[in-house]
C-alpha cells in the first residue's frame, strides 16, 4: 500500500546515517575501552583507591550507556521496518498510526544521538549556574528597581534586562537572552574562544536577533537562519533547543544558512 511504501522509503533513507553514526560515535573504540576498564576493575586491589575506582566505574557505565543507546536505535529501526512490512503485506491500515509513530521515534532517537557527536565542545557538559542580582537592598543595578542581571558561571556570559516594569518579566527575558547566547556557543563549537559573544547585553534589538519570540496573541519561536519554528515556546524557555540545533547543523552542513534577518 502506498502509505506504508512511503514510510518504508523514509525509514530506509535513514539506514546509511545510522551506520555512519556508529563511526561518528566511535563505538569500536568505545567497546575496547570498556573491556580495558573492566579488566582494571577485576584486578586485585582495585578498591584500594576508592575515589579512583568510582571514577573508573562511572566512566565504564557512561560508555556502556552510549553503546546500549545505539544498539536500541538499531533494534528500533529493525522493529519498525518489520512492522511496516507486516502492515503493508496484510494491508492493515489500522497499523498506520503506530508505524508513523515508531518512525518518528527512530528519527528523533537518531537525531538526538547524532547531536551528541556534534556537540562535544568545552561547555557542553557544564551545568548552567546562575547568579541573580536585582531589586532594592544595595544591589548593583540601574536606577530601575526591576532590572535583572544574570551571569553564566562556566562561560562568563552576562545578560541584563530592564525593559519591563516587572522584575519577573525582566528575569524571563534575561533568561531567554542567556539561553539564546548559550545556543550560539553550541552552534559555534569549533571556535576556540567565545569572547565575541561575551559581555552584557542591555537591550533586545529585535531586528538583529537570529530568533523571534512571539508570546501573544499566539506563541511561536522562529530561527530566521534556518526557518525552523515551534509553537511550544514554554519548552524552548525551559531549554528544549534540540530542534533548533539540529536545524542549524543541517543547514550549515548544506551551506543553506540565511544570514539576512528580518527587521521589525
Amino acid at each position: 500500500m502506498l502509505q506504508f511504501e512511503e514510510l518504508r522509503l523514509q525509514l530506509q533513507a535513514l539506514e546509511p546515517d545510522i551506520k555512519e553514526l556508529s563511526s561518528a560515535l566511535g563505538l569500536d573504540k568505545m567497546k575496547m575501552e570498556i573491556e580495558q576498564l573492566e579488566q582494571r576493575a577485576a584486578q586485585p586491589g582495585f578498591w584500594d583507591d576508592v575515589e579512583n575506582s568510582q571514577k573508573i566505574l562511572q566512566k565504564t557505565g557512561a560508555l556502556k550507556n552510549k553503546v546500549a543507546a545505539y544498539d536500541e536505535l538499531v533494534a528500533a529501526y529493525d522493529d519498525t521496518l518489520a512492522l511496516i512490512d507486516l502492515a503493508n503485506e496484510e494491508e492493515d491500515l489500522s497499523l498506520l498510526e503506530e508505524a508513523q509513530s515508531e518512525l518518528e521515534s527512530v528519527v528523533h532517537n537518531y537525531e538526538k544521538q547524532r547531536l551528541q557527536t556534534l556537540l562535544t565542545g568545552e561547555y557542553d557538559s557544564k551545568n548552567a549556574i546562575l547568579t541573580f542580582h536585582a531589586g532594592a537592598g544595595g544591589q548593583k543595578v540601574n536606577k530601575t528597581s526591576s532590572a535583572v542581571r544574570l551571569t553564566h558561571i562556566p562561560t562568563g556570559i552576562v545578560v541584563a534586562s530592564q525593559v519591563e516594569r516587572s522584575q519577573y518579566q525582566n528575569r524571563d527575558i534575561a533568561m531567554m537572552m542567556l539561553k539564546s547566547k548559550l545556543l550560539e556557543i553550541k552552534e559555534r563549537e569549533h571556535l576556540e574562544k567565545i569572547e565575541d559573544i561575551k559581555g552584557v547585553q542591555k537591550e533586545i534589538a529585535w531586528g538583529a536577533q537570529i530568533r523571534s519570540y512571539v508570546f501573544m496573541p499566539y506563541t511561536m519561536v522562529k530561527d530566521h537562519r534556518t526557518g525552523f519554528e515551534t509553537g511550544n515556546i514554554n519548552a524552548v524557555m525551559d531549554g528544549d533547543l534540540d530542534g533548533f540545533i539540529n536545524a542549524y547543523l543541517k543547514a550549515a552542513s548544506l551551506n543553506k544558512l540565511n544570514n539576512d534577518f528580518p527587521e521589525d
